[in-house]
C-alpha cells in the first residue's frame, strides 16, 4: 500500500468540503467490509474469501465511487464538519526557517537593550 500513498493523498472526495475526512471514509469503508465479511462467514458453513485489500485503490484508479455514506447524524455527532473546516498552520509558520546554523553562519542575536541602557560596545556620547 506504500505505492498508493500519493494517490490517496491527492484524492478529493465527492463532497470536496469533506476531503480532509477521507481517512474517516476509509475507516468506515473498512469497518463495513469487515462487518459484511463476518456476517457472511457466520452464515456460511465453509470458508469465505476475504475482501480485496486493494479495492479502494482500484476504485480510485478507475475513478469509481467507493465512499460510504456518512449520515448527517454521524457528521454532527463526531464533529466531522468542524474538523474539515479547521485551518491548520503550515510547517513554515510553526517552525520558521531562519539562517542555517554552522560555523560560518552562527545565529546572531539582535542588538537590543532595555530602555535607557546603552548597548554593550556602543559608543555613548
Amino acid at each position: 500500500m506504500e505505492s498508493f500513498r500519493n494517490e490517496f493523498a491527492a484524492y478529493v472526495t465527492v463532497d470536496s468540503h469533506l476531503t480532509k475526512a477521507k481517512c474517516i471514509y476509509h475507516l468506515k469503508y473498512m469497518a463495513t467490509e469487515a462487518t459484511e465479511y463476518f456476517k457472511e462467514q457466520f452464515r456460511s458453513p465453509s470458508a469465505v474469501a476475504l475482501p480485496d485489500p486493494y479495492a479502494i485503490r482500484k476504485f480510485i484508479q478507475r475513478e469509481q465511487h467507493w465512499e460510504p455514506v456518512l449520515s448527517q447524524a454521524f457528521l454532527i455527532n463526531n464533529k466531522i464538519l468542524e474538523y474539515c473546516q479547521q485551518q491548520y498552520p503550515s510547517a513554515q509558520t510553526l517552525f520558521p526557517v531562519t539562517q542555517p546554523y554552522g560555523p560560518a553562519r552562527a545565529p546572531i542575536a539582535p542588538a537590543v537593550a532595555p530602555e535607557g541602557a546603552p548597548l554593550v560596545g556602543a559608543v555613548v556620547s
